[in-house]
């Protein structure tokens, strides 16, 4: 059983949670504390300040001021590609919560301990009320950021935080986190191996997309079908008729095309696969057993890939849901375009914004099948008949209408099915090498910071 020693001060001052102590936090601010190198709070090295929520009603715009949120912050910097943006009006009404460059961002709630450094010179830039700022420091800012990310920072950061429901962490628990101060040479040096790993991991997960995205062109090379000749506008006429008292929707009508596969076979999906329609209601049905629920999130856009998943309790899926086995194929029918489509690694059950479908492994390969429902042919068949505005969705009788150049060589697909696995496997490893770079570069970090081996 493990004891822990807390001044009466921390008594009166914070309120005590139990797990603050059965955490391995402790051990971790007892290992930095015991480093070799001395320990100042952040109140010594810098200036914390909140971030300011808009005001009721606000909307975001196209071009305009940065406001940076959690989701701005990523690899250790904020990323302002995709920051939103707010009006000239509405920054005038926060213009006292300022994000400056070489600041240093925390979560303070939500996603807590996010963190990242400003990096850019931004003239003019806002930030949300769930971030703080850590400015005017006196230490190199980057090295500040890597510490606060590391272990160290932390243990400090999940130790200090309140909240009996939801957690938030305070300006003054971010003042008391103590940070080791190696000489400021080593300071850059720690930032420097930071900023390499992050680097590498970029230039490895860019050739993991890469490798990704040569998948749909090389098969549909492979089946002599070119993306410049196998689409082509499609004229429709309709009578007023037929338009009046229905929904016209001039988009599906303008933008349906034609497909011409050359010399493969134009095969209908329903030919080749078949609809799984068997429901199931998991808080009626399963409420306390653990289940394989697979929602859309869970589908990675344009890679096929499982992510975020977790068994989840059967009373937690409130809405009807399709059974699945291992090998049939999800395929997202919700925003067609983000093209999720995954093979089933095991039995399950999923969303029903998924259609769920199994091949007939008699006239086409399962991996074969899933690249071309990811591929333009697909997507060009799809989109167009999509409905609804902020969550267009297709129905599943498109989808089974889609037509496919499907060689009735089941050989030939297993030969591009072959090369198509050889591909993800690469992507994959590239993936996993991206992670294992920045890994192992914070295990070299943090032992700097205690000061046990030399830069």
């Amino acid at each position: 059983m493990k004891s822990a020693v807390i001044s009466s001060k921390d008594l009166f001052q914070n309120r005590i949670r139990a797990e603050q102590f059965l955490s391995p936090d402790l051990e971790i601010i007892r290992n930095v504390k015991s480093g070799k190198f001395p320990l100042s709070p952040v109140a010594r090295i810098g200036k914390v300040r909140g971030g300011k929520r808009l005001p009721h009603n606000s909307r975001y715009v196209s071009d305009g001021i940065p406001y940076v949120r959690n989701t701005d912050i990523k690899d250790l910097r904020v990323d302002f590609e995709n920051v939103a943006m707010i009006s000239h009006e509405q920054q005038k009404r926060i213009a006292r919560y300022p994000l400056k460059y070489h600041d240093v961002v925390i979560g303070i709630a939500g996603t807590i301990g996010n963190v990242g450094l400003v990096d850019e010179k931004i003239e003019v830039c806002q930030f949300n009320e769930n971030l703080a700022r850590i400015t005017e420091i006196e230490i190199n800012p980057h090295y500040l950021a890597v510490y606060l990310a590391s272990s160290f920072g932390q243990a400090y950061i999940n130790f200090l935080k309140g909240g009996a429901v939801q957690h938030k962490l305070s300006l003054e628990s971010i003042n008391r986190i103590e940070v080791s101060l190696p000489p400021a040479e080593l300071q850059s040096h720690i930032a420097q191996v930071m900023q390499h790993a992050y680097a590498e991991r970029w230039r490895k997960l860019q050739e993991a997309e890469k490798l990704f995205g040569e998948i749909q062109p090389m098969v549909l090379v492979r089946l002599g079908v070119t993306q410049t000749d196998n689409i082509r506008p499609k004229r429709f006429v309709k009578s007023i008729r037929e338009i009046a008292g229905g929904r016209f929707d001039f988009e599906a009508v303008a933008a349906t095309m034609a497909v011409d596969f050359g010399n493969v076979k134009a095969t209908p999906l329903n030919q080749v696969a078949t609809q799984i329609l068997e429901r199931t209601l998991p808080v009626r049905d399963c409420p306390n057993e653990e289940v394989n629920y697979i929602s859309l999130g869970n589908i990675a856009p344009n890679t096929g890939e499982l992510v975020d998943f977790a068994l989840m309790k059967g009373s937690k899926v409130l809405s009807s849901a399709t059974r699945f086995k291992t090998g049939d194929i999800l395929f997202g029918r919700m925003r067609p375009y983000l093209n999720k489509v995954w093979i089933a690694e095991f039995d399950g059950i999923c969303t029903g914004e998924a259609v769920v479908l199994r091949p007939d492994l008699t006239r086409v390969d399962t991996l074969f099948l899933q690249a071309l429902l990811m591929s333009r042919i697909t997507l060009e068949q799809v989109v167009p008949f999509q409905s609804g505005t902020s969550l267009p969705r297709v129905t599943p009788s498109y989808i089974m209408q889609v037509k496919l150049p499907i060689p009735e060589d089941i050989g030939l697909q297993k030969e591009i099915s072959l090369e198509i696995n050889n591909r993800r496997v690469q992507a994959k490893l590239s993936r996993v090498e991206a992670e294992h770079v920045v890994d192992e570069a914070k295990v070299r970090v943090e032992k700097m910071i205690l000061g046990e081996v030399e830069p």
